[in-house]
């Protein structure tokens, strides 16, 4: 029987916990350190309190994991891939090297201006003078990106000099020697697609939007996502394949010939302009509201797809085309500022998938945890309009005091009921 170990705790791991629950040689599925919200499911999953590289490194050894998938940027980015390779443990997921464009900004975009992959035209500043002298040239709006933010907030849109100044001030005074990227604002819709990377070979995931503003409308704070949607239909296939040849296999080749190859699953980020697709950024990893609505459409075996990824073995992934894939994601009031803990979770309709981000139980009853992100709900349904409608009023009729946006997937939603999808 297969033993396997997810790193992380979010939804994003409860999503793949119940991909590879799929497969039924799966004995034991251990989490680490995971939530209490994975474990109503089976009692073939199992959590872990260990959180630093040797103590999973040692676990994994002593359990005899078959397979470890990464799903924690933050120890990828602290080398445990390395580690868990140096002992001859199987990961799933990119060195530190291969996942530094990943861990500063400042990388990224150079690599990618190095690549010669389209994005939006950018400057970046050392000092606090410089980037004043910068913002004096600039036409808004403009994004900002701090570049290995510590405490402050790490992008930002601003439409005029007088906000971002103030921001740049702020920077400059936690970090005197902080690097800021400015960037253009790009216009067009914005997509993204997910892809499986392994020894020699590229399998992609159906298109996903997300959307990150808090309240319907795409207005509020930005989060990590409040939910997402997929397949994207309207979405002209030669687009697909066109961000493919210029976003993502330049990046992989380009990470290949530095001698730093990259595997694991890598997010684009992608906006649609009137000159075609362009970066916006990339992500070692899904990102926290796409894995749920992707995942679940995967008719594959995700650990022999895997596996046949490592060994470098030519393989296929096979992905439903009936029903459109719709998550909403439940906050706690307060969120993303201070949340309010201990908000009961509602009971729903046993046809929603829930991915747990981040609960506590008592009592018997699960509750809101520190973050404010609590869980995803997600539906599918043969049309985006019946999937919209269905879950907004499943989620409306549990008189939850959570947080939750009514309008995901309005694009889509636009685009089915203007006659434009594919």
């Amino acid at each position: 029987m297969t033993q396997i170990l997810i790193v992380g705790s979010g939804a994003r791991e409860h999503a793949f916990v119940r991909a590879f629950l799929k497969n039924k040689q799966i004995s034991r599925i251990f989490v680490a350190p995971g939530n209490v919200g994975m474990l109503e499911a089976t009692k073939t999953v199992q959590l872990v309190d260990f959180k630093t590289i040797d103590e999973l490194v040692s676990f994994t050894q002593a359990e005899t994991i078959d397979l470890t998938l990464m799903g924690d940027a933050s120890l990828v980015e602290a080398g445990i891939v390395d580690e868990f390779e140096k002992v001859g443990l199987r990961a799933y997921g990119p060195t530190n090297e291969a996942s530094r464009f990943n861990q500063t900004k400042a990388h990224m975009i150079d690599l990618v201006k190095a690549l010669k992959i389209p994005t939006a035209p950018y400057v970046k500043t050392e000092t606090l003078l410089e980037a004043k002298a910068v913002l004096e040239t600039l036409q808004y709006p403009i994004v900002m990106k701090l570049d290995r933010a510590k405490g402050t907030k790490e992008v930002g849109i601003y439409d005029n000099r007088t906000d971002a100044l103030i921001s740049v001030n702020q920077y400059y005074m936690a970090d005197r020697h902080a690097t800021v990227v400015m960037e253009d604002i790009m216009h067009g819709p914005e997509f993204s697609i997910c892809s499986f990377v392994g020894i020699d070979q590229v399998l992609h995931a159906p298109v996903v939007q997300s959307n990150k503003r808090l309240y319907d409308n795409s207005v509020g704070p930005l989060t990590p996502g409040m939910g997402a949607n997929s397949p994207i239909r309207w979405l002209n296939p030669a687009i697909i394949d066109q961000t493919i040849a210029h976003l993502i296999d330049p990046l992989l080749e380009g990470l290949v010939e530095q001698g730093t190859p990259f595997k694991g699953v890598l997010q684009t980020d992608v906006i649609l302009t009137d000159d075609g697709p362009k970066l916006i950024e990339y992500h070692t990893n899904f990102e926290q509201t796409e894995a749920q609505v992707i995942l679940p459409q995967l008719k594959s075996d995700l650990f022999e797809v895997i596996t046949q990824l490592l060994d470098g073995t030519p393989t296929a992934m096979n992905w439903q085309n009936d029903n459109i894939f719709l998550g909403a994601t439940l906050v706690a009031p307060g969120y993303p500022g201070q949340s309010q803990k201990g908000v009961p979770i509602p009971e729903l309709p046993v046809e929603v998938e829930i991915d747990f981000e981040d609960v506590e139980e008592r009592s018997g009853q699960f509750i809101s945890a520190t973050s404010g992100r609590v869980l995803t709900a997600v539906i599918q349904r043969p049309t985006m309009t019946a999937a919209q409608i269905d879950l907004s009023v499943m989620l409306d009729e549990t008189q939850t005091e959570l947080l939750y946006r009514h309008d995901i997937g309005k694009q889509a939603l636009d685009a089915e009921q203007a006659g434009k999808e594919k």
